[in-house]
């Protein structure tokens, strides 16, 4: 997808929550738990049913600067579910630069594209984690 599309989907998502958080009488705000200058906490974004993930690529984690989060929110109250770092976090592993959240039994995959994989530097990563 391309990185104007990839824009366009995020907005879609985050108006589309908004707006039904309008609809239902009151807007949600999610912010980081862990918030940063630059994070971009929300460049990436992800919606199923009730449960949102929400990607801040740039945010320090585990001591790696720019190695990223990603956090899971209940859509209907804002409150946090958990915050998932990569297993291999890397300084500039971008972590939480793609987010998406399967149907269901919720499985989030979180992208780190500039992880060093197999030896290979910026070679990426995907991340499953059952919520």
């Amino acid at each position: 997808m391309k990185k104007g599309a990839k824009a366009a989907l995020a907005f879609v998502v985050s108006m589309t929550l908004f707006l039904n958080a309008v609809h239902a009488s009151s807007a949600v705000t999610l912010e980081s738990p862990n918030p940063q200058s630059p994070g971009y906490f929300g460049q990436s974004v992800a919606i199923s049913g009730t449960t949102v993930v929400v990607g801040a690529f740039q945010e320090t984690a585990a001591g790696q600067g720019e190695a990223g989060h990603a956090y899971t929110f209940d859509a209907t109250t804002g409150i946090s579910i958990a915050t998932l770092t990569s297993p291999y976090a890397q300084s500039g592993g971008h972590f939480g630069v793609s987010v998406a959240i399967s149907e269901g039994d919720p499985i989030v995959v979180v992208g780190a594209p500039l992880e060093t994989a197999s030896g290979q530097t910026i070679a990426g990563h995907a991340y499953l984690f059952r919520i």
